[in-house]
């Protein structure tokens, strides 16, 4: 903690508000390159850089991680004119993010003289208005290096009063990953012992310590397909309707090691459709537009990654009123099936959430210059997530 006083006793005896330094280096590279081979195609290549390093302010040791973020992406576009009327695109893009939350040098050296490389979580039971907890937080260290491979086309083609599209995207996605929950060990002092949690903490008392055992560091692997088509058709003028249906689908991720294994199966009938209407009742002095769709969302790493934490592989113990210097005296360090621990269980059912989009926008022009517009916009979402507790 800083050797400062505290000094805003109006908020908290212990308050106390001063500064640090924090120091930011930042790199952003593009580069874009243009060619015509002929009159009907086009070709387009662009890269992106962007590299970013922080070493944070530290008011209490470790109270941020430090941070190195490297995000960047390659693509390749070509785009052939068929005819007049119809044109085709098609495009690949790699992208690769690097990002590494690691623990400062300040915070890992605490316990360097008792030989320990990494220093726990010391948490105060989350009463943070006198103490701090010590530590980035138990998710640290964090490292994860992730690529997609994305392939897409689509093709336009306008005829008559009809406007037609369709296209496709696939993508392959690689997420090799280190997501920590607790594998330092985080100490919990909170009023026990007939003291408070400064005191228990002065003394060494601690109410609690968990810490998870096993290898955290997984390789997922999964596909999202995508499939679309739409028309818009002119019925009359002033009359546009647009109808279009899209297919979404998430395959189920596998760990390539096979330390990861999942429940729920890749939900492929998400079936998107949308509906579009633009009308010109009188004139031009008023436009009706309405719309309606489905739109479907992703089952994302952060949900389906924390089955990493499941035994045989992993186990996650919680010591009550632990012994300070060896806080696991008498467990096995090693993760086996007859050790008691948390579980983070994923439903066989889970799906994709999806939502129901409507609007009806209905604009009009007034004299003296004025314009009127008056709009409704709604939408309902279902089989959204939520996480529960359960003894």
């Amino acid at each position: 903690y800083p050797l400062e006083t505290p000094n805003l006793p109006s908020v908290a005896s212990r308050q106390l508000n001063t500064n640090a330094i924090r120091r930011i280096k930042s790199i952003d590279w593009n580069l874009k390159l243009d060619y015509l081979p002929s009159e009907q195609q086009k070709l387009a290549f662009q890269y992106t850089l962007f590299d970013y390093s922080e070493d944070p302010f530290e008011f209490v040791a470790g109270g941020n991680p430090k941070t190195n973020l490297r995000p960047q992406t390659f693509s390749a576009t070509h785009v052939y004119n068929w005819s007049p009327g119809s044109v085709l695109q098609s495009s690949f893009q790699f992208s690769r993010l690097s990002a590494l939350l690691l623990l400062t040098e300040r915070f890992r050296s605490l316990l360097e003289p008792l030989g320990l490389e990494n220093a726990p979580e010391v948490d105060f039971g989350g009463n943070l208005g006198d103490f701090k907890n010590i530590g980035p937080g138990t998710q640290f260290p964090r490292k994860r290096f992730q690529n997609r491979f994305s392939g897409n086309w689509g093709f336009s083609h306008s005829s008559g009063k009809h406007q037609l599209r369709f296209g496709g995207r696939t993508t392959r996605i690689q997420i090799n990953d280190l997501q920590s929950d607790n594998s330092r060990g985080k100490f919990t002092f909170t009023s026990n012992f007939g003291r408070t949690a400064v005191e228990n903490f002065l003394k060494g008392t601690a109410t609690k310590f968990t810490r998870t055992l096993g290898d955290l560091y997984r390789g997922f692997r999964t596909w999202e397909n995508a499939l679309y088509v739409q028309d818009s058709y002119q019925m009359r003028p002033g009359l546009t309707v647009t109808l279009g249906l899209r297919h979404e689908s998430v395959t189920v991720p596998s760990e390539v090691n096979n330390r990861t294994q999942f429940s729920y199966k890749t939900d492929a009938n998400n079936y998107a459709p949308h509906l579009g209407l633009a009308w010109t009742p009188k004139g031009d002095d008023m436009v009706i537009r309405a719309g309606y769709g489905i739109s479907f969302g992703h089952i994302f790493p952060g949900t389906y990654q924390l089955a990493r934490f499941n035994p045989p592989a992993v186990n996650t113990i919680t010591v009550q009123n632990p012994n300070l210097i060896n806080p696991l005296q008498g467990h096995s360090l090693v993760p086996n099936e007859s050790q008691r621990s948390e579980l983070s269980l994923i439903s066989p059912d889970l799906r994709s959430s999806y939502g129901h989009q409507y609007n009806l926008v209905i604009q009009k022009r007034l004299p003296q210059n004025l314009f009127l517009q008056i709009g409704y916009v709604g939408n309902r979402t279902h089989k959204l997530y939520f996480p529960f507790l359960s003894n």
